[in-house]
C-alpha cells in the first residue's frame, strides 16, 4: 500500500533508531542511516560553508600586498601599517587607533580603536571590549621602530579624537578612511586593477 511521506519518515527513523542498537555488537555501521552531506540540503550547507571560508594570505601575499600598498600611496609607512595587520591580526580600526605607547619590543597592546561616524572619529575600546596584548616577531619591532609617529589633526573633545599621536596617519597628518583606503590602494594592490565606477571602467596597476 502507498504510504504518505511523513509515514515513511517515521518508520525509517524507527528503524534507524533499532538498528542503532545493535551497534556494535551486531552490526558495524547502521545500513538504514542516512549519509548527512549528501542530500541536496546537505550539499548547499557545503557550497555555503565553502562560499564563507576565509582566504588567509601567505606570509609572502601579506608582503607583496604590503609593497604594493606602499607602492601606490608612495609612503613607506603603508608598508608597516600593512604587515603589522598581517602579523597582528589587528582590525583595521585598531590600527587607526594605535599609539606609540602601545607598541613595546615583543608586543603590541590594542587598547584602543578609532572609527569613523558622520565624518569624525570616535576613539573607544576595542570590539566587544577586546582588549588585549598580541605578540610581535622581532622583524616587526625593528620596522615599527622606523616608523615615526605623528600627531593628527582632529580637534575634537570628549571620546571624538581630540589630537593625539599614532603610528600610522596619512602623509597629511590625517586618519585614513576606510573607504577611500581600499578604493585607491587596498583593492588595486590585492586585484592588480582600479575598480571600475559608473564613470569609468577599471584599469590596470602599473607600477614599476
Amino acid at each position: 500500500l502507498p504510504l504518505s511521506r511523513g509515514t515513511a519518515r517515521e518508520a525509517r527513523s524507527t528503524l534507524t533508531n533499532l538498528l542503532n542498537d545493535a551497534i556494535p555488537r551486531y552490526l558495524s555501521v547502521n545500513p538504514a542511516a542516512r549519509r548527512r552531506g549528501k542530500g541536496r540540503k546537505g550539499q548547499r550547507r557545503i557550497e555555503e560553508a565553502e562560499r564563507n571560508e576565509k582566504a588567509w594570505a601567505s606570509p609572502l601575499q601579506a608582503l607583496l600586498l604590503a609593497e604594493r600598498c606602499a607602492l601606490l600611496s608612495g609612503h613607506d609607512q603603508d608598508f608597516a601599517m600593512m604587515v603589522t595587520a598581517a602579523y597582528t591580526g589587528m582590525r583595521w580600526s585598531e590600527l587607526l587607533g594605535l599609539s606609540p605607547s602601545c607598541v613595546r619590543p615583543g608586543t603590541v597592546q590594542v587598547d584602543w580603536k578609532l572609527y569613523e561616524l558622520n565624518g569624525r572619529f570616535y576613539r573607544g575600546r576595542p570590539k566587544d571590549g577586546s582588549i588585549r596584548p598580541v605578540d610581535s616577531p622581532p622583524f616587526l619591532d625593528d620596522l615599527l621602530s622606523r616608523v615615526g609617529p605623528k600627531r593628527c589633526q582632529c580637534q575634537g573633545s570628549g571620546q571624538w579624537c581630540s589630537g593625539r599621536e599614532y603610528m600610522f596617519l596619512s602623509a597629511e597628518g590625517t586618519h585614513f578612511r576606510r573607504s577611500n583606503y581600499s578604493v585607491r590602494y587596498f583593492r588595486p594592490a590585492a586585484d592588480g586593477w582600479y575598480p571600475g565606477s559608473k564613470a569609468k571602467a577599471a584599469t590596470p596597476v602599473l607600477a614599476d
